[in-house]
Order: C-alpha cells, then structure tokens, then sequence
C-alpha cells in the first residue's frame, strides 16, 4: 500500500474511535460505515485544513488533506468516506478529542442591549459549566469576541490547557487567526484574548454554522439587564438540557 507507516498508524488508531469525521478546504467528508459500530457520531464544518476525530478521542492534524493514499487506507480498513460540498445544508456539532474541553460562544444586539454567552463541554459531550452577560459593546462582532472571551476565562478558571474554540462568526475567527482588518474598538479585548491564549498548552478555534451552536441560543434566556450569570451542571433547564442531549447524540440540523 502506497502509504506512509505515520499515515497507516493514524487511521489504524481512528479504528479504535468509535467513528471519525473529516473536512477539507474544497469538501467535507464524514465517515459513516465500515467502523463495528457504524454510524455518523460527530463532524463540523471548517474553512480551512482538515480534522478528523471520534468520540473516544482521535484527532488527526489540522491541514491533511484527502489524498489517495488516505483513501487507501480508508479501503484497507472497510471505511467508507463520502464527499459533500464545502457548506453542507446539514451540521453536527461534534465533541472535541480526549484531554480537551469545547469551548461554543456566541453574541446578540438588539437595539442597545448587547449579549454574549459561552459554555463547555468536555470529549464526552458532558456540559461543564456556561456563562451569559449582558455588556455595552457597540458592534454584533465585538460581542462575538466577548463571548469567545468569556469561554477562555471559565476554561482558565478551571485550569484547563487545551480549548477548542467554535464559533458561528468568521469575522472573529479571522481576527483570531490574524486575517483581515482588526478595529480599534476590538484591541482591548484582543489584547486579554491573547494574554489568556498564552496560558495554555495548545488551543484551536473553527467555525460552526449557526443551527450546531443552539445551546449557546438557549443560553441567551438567562442574560441579565447587567453583569454575568454563571450556569453549573446541576442548574441546566429542560430547553437547555434538550438542545444539549441533542449535540451529544449527533443530532443532524439543518441550515436555513
């Protein structure tokens, strides 16, 4: 076989997960037969390079692209890979790898009320802890990094070292990356991001469509007039709980 024994050994560990899902910068691809216990269990979109990951943990690089070898190896072990378009109608929100937490945000205006919301979730899909607030910022976007804010400051609270940040806004995700014109408005709380980012071990962000970041919408029906509400495990209400449950059974939702 026309393969790399790095490449072999990767996807001979994706048999151990109990399924794997990929994204490339020109197609999504999800593996949904050939593992014993079949079935599409997570995925997410991207922008750019590719993941591959399962519910036990596996995760395989950010920039793999689908070669022939790859594919290969995905015939070798009986893994069937089915190519879609870059923006699929239909999204899963998917846990991150094992020794990782998943951090989702988002952030809302309506008419001079700004609000933002983030929460997380561990390789299991269990949710950890999440945050809603109420703030003055000027712009939807400036309240979109809020909220990517407020997930880095509950995953350092916690000691964390490795964040996955999702969010639905990638306008964010650019200025994260460094793509794009960063605002002045923006710099200050750029500046805590970065400083955050600098204590962990590693981190990663991506973008998730809108309709696979519905808790963080749940979330919104507990911000405040002002300040900061904290949600722990034992508070989730049933709405919450439901949307929940829903991601960490690989619910399918579809785009608008």
């Amino acid at each position: 076989m026309a393969a790399t024994a790095a490449a072999v050994a990767a996807v001979a560990t994706a048999v151990t997960a109990a399924t794997v899902a990929a994204v490339t910068a020109g197609a999504s691809a999800a593996v949904t037969e050939g593992l014993e216990s079949g079935g599409l269990e997570c995925g997410v979109g991207r922008e750019d390079g590719v993941a591959m990951w399962g519910r036990m943990g596996f995760y395989l690089g950010d920039h793999i692209r689908i070669t022939p070898e790859i594919l290969q190896i995905a015939q070798a072990f009986k893994v069937k890979i089915i190519e879609a378009p870059l923006n699929p109608r239909s999204i899963i929100w998917g846990p991150p790898p094992v020794g990782w937490i998943k951090s989702n945000s988002d952030g809302s205006l309506s008419d001079d009320r700004g609000g933002y919301r983030a929460l997380l979730r561990d390789c299991s899909a269990q949710f950890i802890i999440g945050s809603a607030g109420c703030i003055a910022l000027p712009s939807i976007n400036l309240l979109e990094l809020q909220g990517l804010v407020a997930g880095l400051q509950l995953g350092l609270q916690r000691g964390e070292k490795k964040i996955w940040f999702e969010t639905d806004s990638t306008t964010v995700m650019a200025w994260v990356k460094g793509r794009g014109n960063l605002p002045w408005t923006a710099l200050r709380l750029t500046r805590t991001l970065v400083q955050g980012l600098s204590q962990l071990e590693e981190w990663r962000i991506t973008h998730i469509f809108r309709e696979g970041n519905s808790p963080t919408n749940i979330l919104a029906s507990r911000r405040q007039s002002r300040g900061e509400d904290f949600i722990l495990p034992h508070q989730v209400w049933p709405k919450l709980k439901e949307t929940l449950e829903a991601n960490k059974a690989g619910t399918t939702f579809t785009r608008n």
